[in-house]
C-alpha cells in the first residue's frame, strides 16, 4: 500500500459506518473481485480489445467466456505498527505466514516455481520452525539479530502500538526473511497470532468525515460518518493464475496473458488504485510480480 486504503464493504452498523473489507478471521484483505475489477479498469482504458481476451467482457456485452486470469485475495501479510523505539514496525503472525505458504503450495502445484519463490518458500519454513521452537508464550517475540526496535530502558524489550510490551527472541532467519519481503532490516516482529490480531486491529485509522451545506457551511443534516482505512505500508500476498484466452484474439496462450500483464504493470511501475476515495489520494498500492 502506497497510500492509505478503504477496499468497502458499505455501510454497516457497527461502531465504524464504512469498514474495511475483512477475510474469515477478520484481518484486513482486498478481495480478488476489487483487485481484478482494479487492474480490469486500468487495462481497458489503454488495450480494450486484450482486456476482454484476458479479463473477460463486460455483463453487458452479448459475448460470454470465462477471463483467463485467476486472481486470489490478497491476504495481509505484514502490517505497520507503532514502535516505542525506531518509530515504526513490521507486525506479522504465523497465520499470516502459513497462509503465504499455502499461496506458494498453489503456485507449486502447477509446476512453476522459480528460484525466487523457492527462496521464499524456505525462508517462511525456516521462520515458522523458528517460532514453534523459540517461543514460549504470547509476550514474546520473533526478531532479526539486527532488529532497531529493542528499548533499553526496558531491558530490550519492545512496545508496540503503545500497549503490547514483548520479549524478543532474535534469531538471522528474520533477517532474511526481510530482504524477501522487502522490508527494512530490523524492524519486522514476528509475534503470536493473538497478538498480531489485536495489534493490527488497534492500527487501523479510523477517520471520521462531513459533509458540508455549501451556504452556511455548517454539517448537512446526515453528514457526519466514519470510515476505516488500512495505512500505508501494508504488504498484501496474493496470486496470479494464467489459462489460454477463451477468445480468439492475438494473445493465444496463458504464456502469452502473463507476458502481457506483466507489461502492463511494469509499464505504470507496479501502480494501481483499488478501492474507495481515490480522488483524495486513497487507494494507490504497488504490485510486485515475484517472476
Amino acid at each position: 500500500a502506497t497510500s492509505m486504503l478503504h477496499p468497502g464493504v458499505g455501510r454497516s452498523g457497527e461502531v465504524v459506518d464504512l469498514p474495511i473489507q475483512r477475510d474469515n478471521l477478520s484481518f484486513p484483505v482486498v478481495y480478488s473481485s476489487s483487485l481484478k475489477g482494479a487492474l480490469k479498469s486500468a487495462f481497458w482504458s489503454e488495450d480494450e480489445e486484450n482486456a476482454k481476451a484476458i479479463f473477460g467482457p463486460d455483463p453487458s456485452e452479448g459475448d460470454k467466456h470465462p477471463s483467463a486470469i485467476l486472481i486470489s485475495d490478497a491476504f495481509t501479510l505484514t502490517f505497520p505498527v507503532r514502535s516505542l523505539m525506531g518509530v515504526y514496525a513490521f507486525i506479522t503472525a504465523p497465520v499470516l505466514l502459513k497462509r503465504l505458504k499455502e499461496s506458494i503450495s498453489v503456485i507449486e502445484a502447477t509446476g512453476k516455481l522459480n528460484e525466487k519463490i523457492k527462496s521464499l518458500k524456505t525462508s517462511v519454513k525456516n521462520v515458522l520452525e523458528v517460532f514453534e521452537s523459540k517461543i514460549k508464550g504470547k509476550q514474546e517475540a520473533l526478531v532479526s539479530t539486527s532488529s532497531l526496535l529493542q528499548v533499553t530502558p526496558l531491558g530490550g524489550d519492545i512496545v508496540v502500538n503503545e500497549e503490547f510490551r514483548l520479549k524478543p527472541v532474535t534469531d538471522d532467519h528474520v533477517k532474511a526473511l526481510e530482504d524477501h519481503l522487502g522490508i527494512e532490516r530490523g524492524r519486522l516482529i514476528v509475534a503470536a497470532d493473538d497478538i498480531a490480531k489485536e495489534a493490527i486491529d488497534r492500527g487501523l485509522p479510523k477517520i471520521t468525515r462531513i459533509k458540508l451545506e455549501r451556504g452556511s457551511k455548517t454539517v448537512s443534516k446526515g453528514g457526519l460518518w466514519t470510515e476505516e482505512y488500512i495505512p500505508q505500508w501494508t504488504v498484501f500476498q496474493t496470486i496470479f493464475l494464467y489459462s489460454k484466452p477463451h477468445r480468439n484474439g492475438k494473445i493465444t496462450d496463458a504464456e502469452g496473458v502473463k507476458e502481457k500483464v506483466t507489461e502492463y504493470l511494469e509499464k505504470k511501475g507496479g501502480y494501481l488504485i483499488i478501492g474507495g476515495n481515490e480522488t483524495i489520494g486513497r487507494g494507490i498500492v504497488r504490485l510486485e510480480i515475484i517472476k
